[in-house]
């Protein structure tokens, strides 16, 4: 198997791994959007205080919207595109064919862009995530904190078991999913070096015909 063929396998592969991983982003997100009434926990700020039958009450000044829609629209973005990217290239692979120039650029850039988007995903879920546990550990532990018995802005309808293994996942998914597709941003990267390669390899050629051309059509009274 050539390196050509190596390459489209191991690009394969990663698509594959990341069309998995990315339920592990938007499944989790949108289980616990649900849970908290379409309110967003990352990032959020609060106080706690007591009611009047000494039951603990976080009073919650909610992340922004987009804050948690944005990871979520990403993770669902991957799935098509991944999706779409094993079908061409498998395609490929299995006719024993390469993708062209612009193919290949065009997968270097989308590879980019998904790159740098589940970047800024992980960053802010990661991030807000953190924040949100520094406002629980005022009183509880983050990570025990679902089954601590307390009210979220006198709102008992807010379901909050399970929150903190649905963020480790997501932010499990996200993180994961960024390593595949910087692993994929590399191999195209690589694959158009090949490409680069291979037009310095014909443009030498191309001279090398030139100049024996022009060496054996001398004539003997010229040299």
């Amino acid at each position: 198997m050539g390196l050509g063929n190596i390459l489209q396998l191991t690009q394969v592969t990663l698509f594959v791994i990341s069309f998995i991983f990315s339920f592990f982003i938007f499944l989790p997100l949108s289980f616990y959007s649900s849970d908290f009434n379409e309110n967003c926990l990352l990032f959020a700020n609060g106080k706690w205080s007591y009611d009047n039958s000494s039951s603990l009450v976080l009073s919650v000044d909610w992340g922004g919207e987009g804050t948690c829609q944005f990871p979520l629209v990403v993770g669902i973005l991957i799935l098509p595109i991944s999706f779409y990217c094993i079908t061409s290239l498998g395609i490929y692979l299995y006719k024993g064919l390469d993708q062209t120039w612009l193919q290949s650029f065009v997968t270097l850039t989308i590879c980019c862009v998904v790159s740098f988007l589940l970047m800024v995903s992980g960053i802010v879920i990661t991030a807000g995530f953190k924040q949100w546990c520094q406002l629980l550990n005022q009183k509880v532990q983050c990570d025990v904190g679902e089954f601590v018995p307390f009210i979220i802005n006198d709102d008992p309808s807010i379901n909050k078991e399970g929150f903190y293994v649905q963020m480790g996942i997501a932010q499990f998914g996200v993180w994961a999913s960024w390593l595949c597709w910087l692993s994929l941003s590399v191999c195209a990267t690589i694959k158009m070096y090949q490409f680069h390669r291979q037009e310095d390899f014909f443009q030498s050629m191309h001279r090398e015909r030139e100049r024996l051309v022009q060496r054996i059509g001398r004539t003997p009274q010229d040299i």
